[in-house]
């Protein structure tokens, strides 16, 4: 679909001026008066140019030119359309083009009533009604033939222009309008407060280049108007209502169109003209076979209630800026795209009949008409109605679960709420079914509650879908209030397992069939809101523990342990433990019992040279998965020992970290998958060896014995380990250091 900006016929207009024209002077009586064309005079202009401000012309059936109207009178032609216009006056000074009623900015309060216009593309009648700045006007059950912009008002506000009829509407170098109210600075700035309602619009205009609207409604910035913007401008509180439109097959036809034309799809200047537009409302109307039923584009605030729109190519189209935009209870049905919104903010496009219960598609869960783009349509209706405050929704509407939550159960209601006289109803629920499995349904208590005799016609259920028919059976009126009216009990069925970052999957318990009857078998419209259920994938962790060792005296051995923590369905694993060869010295490794087997792949490797374990078990394919946390494999370490020493170049501390270099699981989710990296979540250990001051035997406590080796070599060189000062002597200085920590143990 292309994105077309809408092109008017005239739209960078000079400012009028005064068309003088040679009028007799003809006595009248005293205004208002009631002047009559060809009575008085034997042309409206005449009468235009000697009534006063507040007479009524009145045109009798006949043909007739039209007129340059600058002051605020009434003219009004024959009862049904007999008053024929079937050429015009200039519509500006000096232009070939011309137009049945030209108004000036001096013909405020002019009211034109009940003619016919035949307009002629092919000698320059291209208009109807063509104004500039004038305000209050009344435009009311004209005819307009074959028009290229039919009634323009640019820069009015407070008009009415209400039961008309436009047949025919052509476009011809632009222009392709019924009706047009416009801005344009720094001429004409505000136009706001006017009603366009009850027209009936045959639009037949076709051009590739741009659309053309039955109603059209913009700020015009093209051709270096953008620069002349003041800050003033306004079009605001304008109502579309009311309306028929058809423009059956038309090329770019578009039945209402609002926006501010001219920005070319610049950021800046969409963010800056944001707003001109706003607080406008499009009701009632109905629109059918455009090329895009409803189109705007950098607007505000707009309402758009109550419509009818179908059968179009797009039923309504969103374009450039979009900011607290509604569109609620309109019917839109029978469109190629029900409502595409290819602006970057949320639409509200809520409580709307896309054609079917079931709701929209394709984004959407239904199959009505189908949504695009950044779209709230929820809840949906289940029926065409202007208004209901009927709900019928699943609670909770939001059910989280996490994948290690595979095989629990859960509970949800379906609940009807507000509703009056229901007698009867067939609802279709369906689901994801490789997700959720439903086990248990529960009716009889609640239709008791709601009804004095019952009958269940379905109560059936398949892979992925349940149906549910009952009704009354009673004289009785039906159930009026709120009620709970099925219990569904499903089954996690399916748990997945961490493929990717954040992986999650979902489904809609979703209202696939909604019928309501009312005991006069009327269907019942409802709000319909589906409710989500999400399983979210958990990531795996690889663990050691513990996650910090401190040892400060001799063990013969260290023990780590290796977990796998928060799996699903995993088949196998491997991964490479490293270490500090200088400190640890890995001796023994001894399989967990995680995975149960049997195996086809078992196997373990110490590289003591680069200081890497080698660790890879396999399950054969029909041995079962594993899930939640458990053991894998525990290493055993013996450890250097050091002893403290009070010398700048010792160290008093050893230590590393045991970590994992590399890893990977295989999972079946459902097929076989490897997983491996970020998302398996890794968390190493920490080691670290410290002794303590005089403890010479390295068996953790400061003690008699400590004493005694070091007084076995006093005044001798040897062992190093006695000489704790580093001087090359064991002395006194050496006993001290051993006295002064007597009976410290590492344990304390």
């Amino acid at each position: 679909m292309k994105n077309k900006i809408l092109a008017l016929a005239v739209t960078t207009m000079l400012l009028t001026s005064m068309l003088i024209i040679s009028i007799p002077i003809m006595p009248t009586s005293a205004s208002p008066a009631e002047i009559h064309v060809p009575g008085d005079y034997s042309t409206i202009q005449y009468a235009v140019g000697n009534a006063s401000s507040g007479d009524t012309i009145i045109v009798a059936a006949g043909t007739y030119a039209g007129a340059i109207v600058d002051k605020n009178v009434t003219i009004i032609g024959a009862s049904g359309g007999a008053s024929v216009i079937t050429s015009g006056v200039p519509y500006k000074v000096g232009s070939s083009l011309s137009t049945a009623f030209r108004l000036e900015a001096t013909a405020d309060g002019v009211e034109i009533r009940d003619f016919t216009i035949n307009c002629n593309s092919a000698a320059n009648f291209y208009f109807a009604v063509f104004s500039r700045n004038a305000d209050n006007v009344t435009v009311d059950s004209l005819v307009v033939n074959d028009a290229v912009q039919g009634i323009s008002n640019w820069g009015g506000s407070n008009w009415q222009i209400t039961n008309n009829v436009l047949i025919d509407t052509e476009a011809a170098g632009g222009g392709g309008i019924a009706i047009w109210l416009g801005a344009l600075p720094p001429s004409y700035p505000v136009c706001s407060g006017n009603l366009i309602e009850n027209n009936t619009i045959t639009a037949t205009a076709t051009a590739p280049d741009y659309t053309c609207p039955g109603i059209g409604l913009g700020v015009d910035l093209r051709y270096g108007t953008y620069d002349y913007l003041t800050g003033n401008e306004d079009m605001s509180n304008n109502r579309i209502l009311n309306n028929n439109i058809t423009a059956p097959g038309a090329l770019n036809g578009v039945g209402i169109e609002m926006g501010v034309l001219g920005l070319e799809g610049n950021a800046t200047k969409i963010a800056a003209t944001l707003g001109i537009i706003h607080d406008n409302t499009i009701q009632g109307n109905n629109i059918e076979g455009a090329d895009m039923g409803i189109y705007f584009y950098t607007v505000a605030d707009l309402t758009i209630q109550q419509n009818e729109i179908k059968n179009c190519n797009e039923g309504i189209h969103i374009k450039d800026g979009s900011d607290g935009n509604i569109i609620n209870y309109n019917n839109i049905l029978g469109n190629t795209m029900g409502l595409n919104n290819t602006a970057e903010e949320l639409i509200d496009a809520r409580y709307n009949y896309w054609g079917h219960s079931s709701g929209p598609g394709p984004v959407g869960p239904g199959e009505g008409d189908n949504v695009g783009g950044n779209v709230d349509f929820e809840p949906w209706l289940s029926c065409y109605t202007p208004y209901t405050t009927t709900i019928l929704y699943i609670d909770p509407p939001v059910i989280d679960k996490l994948a290690l939550e595979e095989c629990t159960t859960f509970e949800m209601e379906v609940v009807i709420a507000n509703v009056t006289d229901l007698y009867g109803f067939d609802l279709k629920l369906t689901w994801n079914d490789t997700l959720l499995d439903l086990k248990a349904v529960e009716y009889e208590t609640n239709l008791d509650l709601i009804w004095t005799d019952w009958d269940d016609a379905m109560n059936e259920t398949g892979a992925g879908w349940y149906r549910f028919i009952a009704h009354e059976r009673t004289v009785e009126n039906g159930f009026t209030g709120d009620a709970t009216l099925i219990n569904l009990t499903f089954h996690v069925k399916y748990g997945p397992c961490y493929l990717e970052e954040d992986y999650q999957l979902s489904t809609l318990i979703h209202f696939a069939l909604v019928k309501l009857s009312d005991s006069n078998s009327a269907p019942i419209c409802t709000k319909v809101q589906d409710a989500k259920y999400t399983v979210y994938a958990v990531k795996p962790e690889l663990e050691i523990r513990p996650g910090e060792i401190i040892i400060s005296k001799s063990h013969e051995t260290i023990t780590i342990e290796i977990w796998l923590l928060k799996a699903m369905k995993v088949y196998d694993y491997a991964f490479n433990i490293t270490y500090d060869t200088e400190i640890l010295d890995a001796v023994h490794v001894e399989w967990g019992d995680f995975l149960p087997g049997p195996y086809y792949h078992h196997y373990w490797h110490i590289n003591e040279t680069n200081g890497v374990i080698e660790i890879s078990l396999a399950e054969t394919a029909e041995a079962p998965p594993a899930n939640g946390d458990g053991l894998l494999i525990t290493i055993t370490f013996h450890h250097e020992i050091i002893v403290w020493k009070d010398c700048p170049e010792w160290d008093n501390l050893l230590n590393c970290t045991i970590d994992f270099d590399w890893w990977k699981l295989s999972v079946r989710c459902p097929e076989l998958r490897e997983i491996t990296g970020n998302l398996i979540a890794i968390n190493n250990a920490e080691y670290s060896y410290i002794p303590i001051q005089g403890d010479v035997n390295s068996d953790g406590e400061v003690d008699i014995f400590d004493l005694r080796i070091v007084a076995a070599y006093y005044d001798q060189s040897q062992p190093e380990k006695c000489d704790l000062n580093c001087d090359g002597t064991i002395d006194i200085f050496d006993l001290v250091y051993v006295a002064t920590n007597f009976g410290f143990s590492g344990d304390c």
